[in-house]
C-alpha cells in the first residue's frame, strides 16, 4: 500500500511539474502490463527515437500486475501514435 502512494504521489509531481510549456515534448505514461495497447504505444515512441527520462515501477503481490509509470521525451517531428 506505501508502495502505491508513493507511485500516486511520484506520478502527480511529475504531471505537476510537466504541465508548462517549456517541457511539452516530455510525456507521462502510467499503465499496467496487462495493457498492450499502452505497451504498443510506448514501443513506438521508444522505436522512433523516444528517451527514457523517468521510470519505476510498482508490483502487486496478489498476481503478476506491473505498475509502470515512465517519462518520455520525444523527438520533434515525431508523428502521434496512431492506433
Amino acid at each position: 500500500m506505501k508502495r502505491y502512494l508513493l507511485l500516486a504521489l511520484t506520478t502527480a509531481m511529475l504531471v505537476a511539474g510537466f504541465s508548462s510549456s517549456a517541457l511539452a515534448k516530455e510525456r507521462l505514461f502510467t499503465f499496467s502490463n496487462n495493457n498492450n495497447g499502452a505497451v504498443k504505444e510506448v514501443n513506438y515512441y521508444l522505436d522512433n527515437g523516444a528517451k527514457v527520462v523517468f521510470m519505476d515501477t510498482a508490483a502487486k503481490a496478489t498476481d503478476s500486475t506491473v505498475i509502470i509509470t515512465v517519462v518520455l521525451e520525444i523527438p520533434d517531428g515525431t508523428a502521434p501514435y496512431q492506433k
